[in-house]
């Protein structure tokens, strides 16, 4: 797989998806004062009750939704940069895979 024009835009996509995501899991992690990481293992693990309030029961299924779509894209984000060359991209002096060198 090279940098082509398609490459990049599936790239940005997915970045902005992420940034959506965690916006939105962050807005979870303030309403309920835990973290996401928290709440994923302890709903994935019945550690948590279920509520009896609906409205907080359908924000959980909602949250945990939003996480693993996170952890979806970030895989995917992962999978795409180990799989491009440590090449510049047009306008970047930088590697995008690699450290920055000075």
């Amino acid at each position: 797989m090279t940098w082509t024009p398609a490459v990049l835009e599936v790239v940005e996509e997915l970045v902005m998806k992420r940034r959506w995501l965690l916006d939105e899991v962050k807005k979870f992690e303030r309403k309920y004062g835990i973290d996401s990481q928290d709440f994923y293992e302890k709903w994935s693990n019945g550690l948590l009750p279920e509520p009896d309030d609906s409205e907080i029961h359908g924000d959980f299924v909602i949250w945990y939704g939003l996480i693993e779509e996170l952890r979806r894209v970030e895989q995917e984000l992962r999978k795409m940069l180990k799989e491009l060359p440590e090449e510049k991209v047009p306008g970047n002096k930088a590697p995008l895979t690699g450290q920055h060198k000075q």
